[in-house]
């Protein structure tokens, strides 16, 4: 979820609150024309609801917010990791004896390091993160995986920037 700027937060939750209002207003000549109410009764009854539905609307899409932002890894590098992990176990279909594999071979591990120093630097420049992939020979698992890390880690930077 990203952050909206300030201006369009404000007419987003004004357009709520108008909406709303509308409705409240409809619901009011709808109990005159109906149950006989007079408006300015069913107004004092319904007068809350605007604001209610605005709190918790707001309320919804913080608590979503927040839940959006644990799915991004945080800025260690044991999250950073955290995080390749799980992209390349679900898109690479990754078993326990590769992860073995993976975490053994030590040029791997320098590879993953060099990645998470670009990441925490934001470095924007595909070029740099291609020389891992001369570190392996193509049709591996180290370099299927490098290959992976190198989109997501790219991604997860233009995903921040925004």
């Amino acid at each position: 979820m990203e952050k909206a700027s300030l201006k369009r937060q404000f007419i987003y939750y004004f357009g709520t609150f108008i909406i709303v209002l509308l409705v409240v207003i409809g619901i009011a000549i709808y109990n005159q024309i109906t149950v006989e109410t007079p408006f300015l009764e069913s107004m004092q009854r319904l007068w809350f609801m605007p604001i209610l539905i605005l709190g918790l609307q707001f309320a919804y899409e913080s608590i979503l917010g927040a839940l959006s932002k644990k799915a991004m890894p945080n800025k260690s590098e044991e999250g950073y990791v955290q995080h390749i992990s799980m992209v390349a176990r679900q898109l690479l279909n990754l078993t326990m004896s590769d992860f073995e594999v993976l975490k053994d071979n030590q040029v791997f591990q320098l590879a993953l390091s060099e990645a998470y120093q670009r990441y925490k630097a934001k470095n924007k420049k595909e070029s740099d993160y291609q020389l891992f992939l001369e570190w392996f020979e193509e049709d591996t698992l180290e370099h299927n995986v490098v290959e992976l890390t190198i989109k997501e880690t790219l991604f997860l930077i233009n995903k921040e920037a925004e």
